[in-house]
């Protein structure tokens, strides 16, 4: 490989008008771990002189001299950055830069790849790999430095973020389990009591209440355990044949008692003899997250509705003004429609209705905003898609379609 030479006396000029941010913020410790860079080269003197100009930066130098080495050492601790020869024997840059790509736990540390090809079509190959950026040789010192700040500067503030969800993450999914367990013991005493009190008809809409309730923070719950498990890569489906009509009527027995609770009318059409492969806990959610959000946004004497469609009979057909958009549906799978004569959706805050933790309407409405976030992510992680037709003042209508089995989904990302 051709070696370059840099000019030693600009880049001491360039560190002395530019050096390095090493300021300690107010309160955090002075014992500080230096980032660190890999540099991948087969040929030593390419290596020493890259090693040359970032020798004055505050950077621990990591060095690997082939691919397969690279991604050895990077498993074992993952580096800050790399920057990444092409022209390697074996596993050549834009090969190994794929492999870093395509593992979720690497895939954010930024490639920078460095290669004397100048050929379009080369740039292009490096960004369909993955790069994050590429230098030419003869590698500009300035120019090497500037840009090894600017993105070890997004790395660590995007290692911040991490840090911060993830805390945030472990904090929710301990108040979840913290719930769980004495809403069991609440819910087995109200059993029990229930069981040994007599039976007055007047005491019937105070059981009604108490059950409602519990229903609705077993809910909650369940929303947080679902969103930590599957933002931090926990969750884990348990597939089974899961019989329709079977879990419509489980569902309807506990979502009546909310819409007579708000007087509103809940109807279930006749559903087909059709089963699904499925994580019944985790459709379960989807159908009461779907059924009380309905529920919430109808005024009284207002109609819910829920619809199962079975592909393989025609009896859908998906709407054209639906969000987010799909071109189509698979011949086979179901379609499970809930409608509502509700508030609502305005157009613009369509983009919105799948964040989570964001309550389009904030009056005195319960809940934490997470409801539809986590049935998106529950529903793709079966193979399916959700979407939804809304008109303010006339109601939404909030559908969701599923493989029969798992392995015949339509091609979607599981959080997107």
């Amino acid at each position: 490989m051709d070696v370059e030479r840099f000019d030693l006396g600009k880049l001491a000029r360039l560190q002395a008008e530019n050096p390095p941010d090493r300021k300690v913020k107010p309160g955090a410790s002075v014992i500080m771990s230096r980032q660190s860079i890999l540099l991948v080269d087969d040929e030593p003197r390419n290596v020493r002189l890259l090693e040359g100009m970032l020798y004055a930066e505050p950077y621990e130098l990591l060095v690997a001299h082939s691919g397969a080495e690279a991604l050895e050492m990077i498993a074992r601790t993952p580096p800050d950055l790399i920057l990444l020869d092409v022209m390697m024997p074996g596993l050549n840059g834009f090969e190994v830069c794929k492999r870093i790509k395509s593992d979720p736990a690497y895939r954010m540390i930024p490639v920078v790849v460095v290669t004397a090809l100048s050929d379009v079509g080369d740039r292009i190959e490096a960004m369909q790999a993955g790069a994050d950026d590429f230098l030419s040789k003869p590698i500009d010192a300035a120019e090497l430095i500037v840009r090894v700040r600017s993105l070890l500067r997004i790395r660590q503030l995007y290692a911040e973020v991490e840090r911060v969800t993830a805390q945030r993450l472990r904090v929710m999914a301990g108040i979840a389990h913290d719930i769980r367990s004495p809403l069991n013991a609440l819910n087995l005493s109200i059993e029990l009591l229930a069981d040994k009190l007599p039976p007055e008809e007047s005491l019937k809409p105070l059981w009604k209440n108490i059950n409602t309730c519990v229903q609705h923070i077993r809910m909650l719950t369940n929303d947080l355990l679902n969103y930590y498990q599957t933002e931090s890569g926990q969750f884990k489906l348990n597939l089974a044949s899961v019989r329709m009509a079977d879990l419509i009527t489980d569902i309807f027995a506990v979502a009546a008692p909310i819409a007579q609770e708000k007087n509103v009318n809940l109807y279930i059409d006749p559903v087909p003899d059709t089963t699904v492969e499925a994580d019944q806990n985790a459709l379960t959610q989807v159908l009461l997250n779907l059924l009380t959000n309905a529920v919430k946004y109808t005024d009284p004497q207002g109609e819910v509705r829920l619809i199962v469609h079975d592909l393989a009979q025609n009896t859908y057909t998906l709407p054209l003004q639906h969000y987010p958009p799909m071109l189509a549906l698979p011949s086979n799978g179901i379609v499970v429609e809930i409608s509502d004569t509700g508030h609502g959706i305005n157009p613009e805050d369509f983009s919105r209705v799948f964040t989570e933790f964001d309550r389009l309407e904030a009056r005195d409405m319960e809940g934490l905003g997470l409801g539809l976030a986590v049935s998106q992510r529950l529903i793709r992680r079966h193979g399916g898609e959700i979407w939804f037709t809304s008109e303010p003042g006339r109601g939404s209508t909030f559908a969701f379609f599923l493989p029969l089995s798992h392995t015949a989904g339509i091609d979607v990302q599981a959080d997107r």
